[in-house]
């Protein structure tokens, strides 16, 4: 016969067991890191937009970088739509790990930079990438992105330092 203590044990540890799968699932939920797009097309092609994916990351998944754990929530984390950077491995669909800078701090960029750069049209705000190239006179930047034929095509015009907003670190293939 069992006795109240062993009782009270055996459904506590049940009670325990049954709860994790919710809790876990809570966690997992209540930690979802937002992926959003950003245009990586030709400037022909822009579609004006800064929509949140499809995709769901959480900092449980697990992104390598030469050999090195990233953690996903240390990042603005975008979704590339387009083709413009099929030249640097960048494709469309392919997961972009931006490192935004912060307010005040020092943009230091160099030739081959990936750019995450702000722009507005119409009263909404999207964002580009663009390959950086280097300063023009009046330290803007001068940028370009690469054509169907993987040449380099110059950006149609400079873009003002306050407008970007941060560099692409790393890429990952999709495969989520």
């Amino acid at each position: 016969m069992i006795d109240t203590t062993n009782l009270i044990i055996v459904l506590i540890v049940a009670a325990i067991i049954c709860t994790l799968p919710f809790i876990a699932g809570y966690l997992y939920i209540k930690n979802i890191i937002p992926v959003r797009t950003v245009h990586a097309g030709r400037g022909d092609k822009h579609s004006f937009r800064d929509d949140s994916s499809n995709i769901r990351i959480t900092p449980f998944d697990t992104f390598y970088s030469n050999g090195k754990k990233v953690c996903p929530k240390n990042y603005d984390v975008r979704i590339a739509e387009g083709d413009c950077m099929a030249a640097r491995g960048i494709g469309n669909g392919d997961i972009l790990f931006i490192r935004r800078f912060g307010d005040g701090e020092d943009k230091k960029l160099s030739s081959g930079d990936i750019l995450f750069i702000r722009k507005e049209k119409d009263g909404r705000v999207f964002y580009k990438i663009r390959e950086f190239d280097h300063l023009d006179e009046e330290g803007r930047a001068i940028t370009f992105y690469y054509g169907t034929d993987n040449k380099s095509v110059k950006s149609s015009s400079p873009h003002c330092m306050d407008k970007i907003d941060g560099i692409a670190e790393m890429k990952f293939e999709n495969k989520l």
